[in-house]
């Protein structure tokens, strides 16, 4: 009977409930992550925006539509990051984290930035991610996402 309890309780991968501070903290760090990418955005440094994707399935929806997987963002910021100048400002805000377990949650965050392309033209865009996140070794990452875009006018503003 021992070892029958033994392997029932073994066996079991019920994963506990959070409570509500370990939740929280689950929440604060997917939004560092998040925040860190922004960073790694403004910097223009590919190799460390690269590194918040995760290769494997990844799905990516923009503007309504599916974009593709893992190769459509890499190709996305290839082509973007050398494209733009400077990036003048990158907000997020109202992140708005649903934690699904321990090792998995989503957040869903407004963003504006303005940026000055290479011909010198300024574009200012706000709109929304979702962002699916998961823990791994290194950190969270996130395996898929939803991106919606607008674009403001204004003096010099491209509007796209």
């Amino acid at each position: 009977m021992f070892v029958f309890m033994t392997l029932v309780v073994s066996c079991d991968s019920t994963e506990k409930p959070l409570n509500p501070k370990e939740k929280e903290q689950i929440k604060a760090e997917v939004i560092s992550s998040i925040e860190k990418h922004v960073d790694d955005i403004i910097s223009r440094d590919y190799n460390k925006v690269m590194r918040f994707y995760v290769k494997d399935d990844y799905v990516l929806y923009g503007d309504g539509t599916y974009w593709g997987d893992y190769a459509t963002i890499d190709s996305i910021w290839k082509t973007w990051l050398p494209k733009w100048k400077l990036i003048t400002k990158w907000k997020m805000k109202n992140h708005k984290v649903h934690v699904y377990s321990r090792n998995a949650a989503v957040d869903f965050v407004e963003w504006e930035h303005e940026r000055i392309e290479e011909n010198g033209d300024t574009t200012r865009a706000y709109g929304f991610w979702v962002w699916e996140m998961q823990r791994f070794p290194d950190g969270w990452k996130s395996t898929s996402a939803a991106v919606d875009h607008r674009y403001t006018a204004g003096p010099n503003v491209k509007n796209k």
